[in-house]
């Protein structure tokens, strides 16, 4: 496993040295947040605008419409799991615990080590109460945050709640999914076809309360003038692809507009889920770096290890990589049969 605060304290301290050298602003936020349960019964998701200096929150106008304060910016989403009352309790406890160790506390030299630890609180705390209460026992949620302070952005995450940056008309995804198929295929364990057939498609490896400690990954971006940052559950990002995300958002004037008009699409396409979307513009930024590719512009902090989960629970990888190979197989043979009747018809035609 990634040593995962050493390394968010050294980087802090990186950073630090490194915006001294630098002519910092304050960028303007223009967010908006938009939720629908589809067609749940329940809406498990929770979500988070939070202007860090002046309390303001969700979708009053002093939280959608400032000027990032000397405290910062804080978006987040979360997805909850367990079934409802306790997915839904879950999300509810992430968002405020990051509320309540947050707020008014955010500064140069304290960002990144405050920002981590009130993760793993959030953690701790989901955790302890799910022990209380045998309804709640197994309860969680996906955490996906972006702490926006000064030109920078840190993008956590836990879970498979996503983060996309689009920048100059490209849609980035900046988070991986810490899902089971996922990780297996970048491991090298399943290849992309085999993960087609293999069970466990909404398999996440690790969420906030399930259990006492988790792995935090976090991503820092160096902004530049209108960048918009957009935080998702899987409702929406399983019916809408990165791409087609992009072109909403520059189509769309607004990000009330641009949150909207992907709920649309979400529930056109099934609405499966719960669907739920945070976006941000930032303007006002006067340094500018010329490409998204530059180093400077985006770098990993912290990651996340799925090798370390898949040592504790062994069984999972092997019944895994044993079903979809077996399913595999199946379709192999299916359309072996197939064609040898095709031919069979064929022949039989011509006699």
């Amino acid at each position: 496993m990634v040593s995962q605060r050493p390394s968010a304290r050294r980087d802090g301290r990186m950073m630090n040295k490194r915006r001294r050298k630098k002519s910092l602003n304050r960028p303007h936020v223009s967010a908006y947040a938009a939720s629908h349960p589809g067609r749940r019964e329940r809406n498990e998701d929770q979500w988070l605008i939070l202007d860090l200096t002046t309390g303001a929150r969700g979708l009053v106008q002093e939280a959608l419409e400032h000027d990032v304060g000397p405290h910062g910016t804080l978006l987040a989403v979360a997805d909850g799991l367990g079934g409802a009352p306790a997915g839904e309790f879950a999300s509810a406890l992430a968002v405020e615990s990051l509320f309540r160790d947050l707020r008014g506390r955010v500064t140069a030299h304290t960002a990144l080590h405050l920002y981590y630890q009130a993760i793993k609180r959030a953690n701790r705390w989901i955790w302890e109460v799910a022990q209380t209460d045998d309804m709640l026992h197994g309860m969680g949620a996906t955490l996906t945050t972006a702490l926006i302070y000064h030109n920078w952005a840190y993008i956590a995450q836990i879970g498979d709640s996503r983060a996309y940056l689009v920048r100059e008309g490209t849609c980035h995804q900046i988070t991986e999914d810490q899902s089971l198929l996922h990780s297996m295929v970048t491991m090298g364990e399943l290849t992309p076809q085999e993960a087609r057939f293999a069970p466990g498609r909404h398999v996440v490896l690790q969420a906030l309360g399930t259990q006492p400690d988790v792995q935090i990954a976090i991503t820092e971006i160096e902004l530049q003038n209108d960048d918009v940052l957009v935080l998702c559950t899987d409702g929406l990002f399983h019916q809408v692809p990165a791409d087609e995300i992009g072109q909403v958002v520059m189509t769309c004037q607004t990000p009330e507009a641009a949150c909207r008009e992907l709920i649309r699409r979400a529930l056109d396409r099934g609405g499966h889920d719960n669907i739920t979307v945070v976006m941000a513009r930032l303007t006002g930024i006067i340094h500018r770096i010329p490409t998204f590719e530059s180093p400077t512009t985006l770098r990993r902090l912290t990651v996340f290890d799925p090798g370390e989960i898949f040592q504790r629970n062994p069984e999972l990888r092997r019944v895994v990589l044993a079903q979809a190979r077996a399913r595999l197989r199946r379709i192999y043979l299916i359309g072996a049969l197939a064609v040898l009747l095709t031919l069979l018809l064929t022949v039989l035609a011509m006699l």
